[in-house]
């Protein structure tokens, strides 16, 4: 009887714990109080209709999470340049911006091409470029 005892006890103990909630606890230890600022300006859209997601602002939301990055707001941006004549480095270097983000969505045969551009704006030039 007794041996029956334990036998239960010790299935009604596993079954009590498969059924408890785990508790997520995420503790930050460490973090960058030296955020690279960054602006990333609207892209700009030709060839077709605009999609409902902005690509800038997904860069932008992903640059900040990241915690290495400050964002420029919108709103304090003095233009939205597109490529690379309509950058006025002295602009982005009064708004305390380090590297500019731009780029341009174009549709062309019914798909959709990304072009970016990186720039430094303390140097004064163009550091990367690409396209999806």
């Amino acid at each position: 009887m007794r041996h029956l005892f334990k036998t239960c006890l010790l299935f009604y103990c596993l079954l009590w714990g498969m059924s408890a909630q785990a508790e997520l606890v995420i503790e930050v230890t460490q973090g960058n109080d030296q955020a690279v600022s960054m602006a990333v300006s609207p892209f700009s859209w030709t060839g077709g209709k605009v999609l409902p997601e902005d690509p800038a602002a997904i860069i932008d939301n992903d640059l900040k999470l990241s915690g290495l990055f400050k964002a420029l707001p919108r709103t304090s941006m003095l233009s939205f340049p597109a490529s690379e004549p309509e950058v006025y480095y002295r602009d982005w270097r009064l708004l305390g911006a380090s590297y500019l983000i731009t780029g341009q969505v174009t549709l062309r045969d019914r798909a959709y091409t990304m072009n970016y551009q990186l720039y430094d704006v303390v140097r004064g030039k163009r550091i990367a470029k690409g396209g999806i």
